[in-house]
């Protein structure tokens, strides 16, 4: 998943299933900043569609986590030794 852009969420917006439905909005944005799923390299809203929606629940929070001001914070393992490490991954924030 990439960081999202302004013209994510104004692209969203204006989009006519967006306003007859605004369920629909979720699956539009995170098709647009979701780069891959497993295999998959061509996300649409339609294949965010067929997700568990577990899955689009996760997907969901994980994009309001990387693209809040704080931005994200998270705990990965070494696959060899198993010891835990922290990094987080900074969304843009203005120095003044």
């Amino acid at each position: 998943m990439r960081l999202a852009q302004g013209i994510d969420e104004v692209v969203v917006c204006g989009d006519p299933q967006v306003q007859d439905n605004v369920a629909y909005a979720p699956l539009l944005l995170l098709s647009r900043v979701v780069v891959a799923l497993g295999d998959l390299v061509v996300i649409t809203p339609q294949v965010m569609g067929q997700l568990f929606a577990i899955d689009l629940a996760y997907l969901e929070d994980l994009y309001l986590r990387l693209n809040s001001p704080g931005g994200l914070t998270t705990t990965f393992f070494c696959p060899h030794c198993q010891n835990g490490f922290q990094a987080r991954f900074q969304s843009f924030q203005s120095d003044t």
